[in-house]
């Protein structure tokens, strides 16, 4: 799963302390390891949007350098549960008008991702600490210490059990480790987007093809994008959510859509950012001035550095948050930011 934190700030009464729990969590968000992404707006309305599949330092960076004059911070770090594993599916995403972070699953719309094409995900073991796949998928090593040169399945998988041990020891299995699992549906999803590409868009000189290439692509629509397999299960919700959104409109397409989790939506327009969920949310607030809400346990201490001997050290220093730990109700939630 992934993590997700929203921070509001209506005054600088207690900027210092908004900003110490926002850096808190970087070790947290560093965890989750498939991408960062954030979103600031400030005080005159301006939003900014910072996404990365590795570069996490610069997303952190990024957000937490001015955020003296921001009035709305969101930070998600991604743990893909469907769709491939890069920066598009790098939360957050949306259109022109609002932009969406989630943590969780929409069910309705994990039947058309590898969880049921591919047989990964399917759900780890825990005693063997392996995932099972299916006889006739093949694996690619994303971290290229394994060279494969061939779209041969069963060739494929032979090359991959000889360059990991942990695949080697269910040899006599149709399994791969858990690592190699993860790493399957997106070399085949990626082939198979590469294989489509060539027949939608083939290599062609004349601008009147492109252009007419270009109009197939999108008569697709909404329902298209819906049965990609290369998108994650959130970007489909938010694409079938219904528009204009509202309070009303998300809680039904949470119940229409299998929603669960925890999930923010800012509405750019508007300057209205909306909180939902099936479950209690973990926040942190001094009912004045700030209010950061966790779809994770949140971390209560901060890294400081310090110099000895020509080291340097990271010291754990415990925040003063006695008083502030409270917990939001699940439901749908509205916070007006103001102009």
């Amino acid at each position: 799963m992934c993590k997700l934190l929203i921070g509001i700030k209506t005054s600088n009464e207690q900027q210092q302390k908004f900003h110490d729990i926002i850096s808190a969590q970087i070790p947290e968000l560093e965890s989750m390891n498939d991408g960062i992404g954030a979103i600031t707006a400030d005080n005159k309305n301006k939003v900014e949007v910072f996404r990365s599949l590795s570069d996490y330092d610069t997303i952190f960076n990024k957000t937490l350098s001015s955020i003296a004059n921001k009035k709305f911070v969101g930070i998600h770090a991604r743990k893909s549960t469907s769709g491939l594993v890069n920066e598009n599916n790098v939360h957050f995403f949306g259109d022109k008008n609002y932009l969406m972070a989630h943590n969780g699953v929409v069910s309705d719309f994990l039947g058309s991702t590898y969880f049921n094409q591919y047989g990964g995900y399917g759900g780890q073991n825990k005693e063997l600490g392996f995932m099972p796949t299916k006889s006739n998928t093949a694996h690619i090593n994303g971290t290229k210490s394994i060279q494969i040169g061939t779209n041969d399945i069963e060739e494929m998988t032979d090359k991959i059990k000889r360059g990991c041990s942990t695949c080697r020891a269910y040899q006599d299995k149709d399994e791969l480790c858990l690592m190699h699992d993860e790493k399957l549906v997106n070399a085949l999803l990626e082939r198979e987007a590469n294989e489509e590409d060539n027949i939608i868009n083939p290599s062609v000189n004349s601008k009147k093809e492109k252009r007419k290439n270009k109009k197939n692509k999108k008569k697709k629509g909404r329902s298209s994008l819906n049965e990609d397999n290369r998108y994650s299960d959130t970007i489909k919700f938010f694409n079938a959510m219904k528009k204009p959104i509202t309070e009303k409109s998300i809680a039904e397409d949470m119940d229409r859509y299998g929603f669960s989790g925890v999930a923010t939506i800012y509405d750019i327009r508007k300057n209205i950012v909306y909180l939902f969920s099936t479950r209690e949310i973990a926040c942190l607030t001094d009912k004045r001035s700030f209010l950061i809400a966790f779809s994770y346990a949140p971390s209560s201490t901060k890294r400081e550095l310090s110099n000895f001997l020509g080291m340097s050290f990271y010291d754990k220093v415990r925040l003063e948050i006695s008083g502030m730990r409270y917990e939001i109700k699940k439901g749908v939630h509205k916070f007006n930011l103001g102009k």
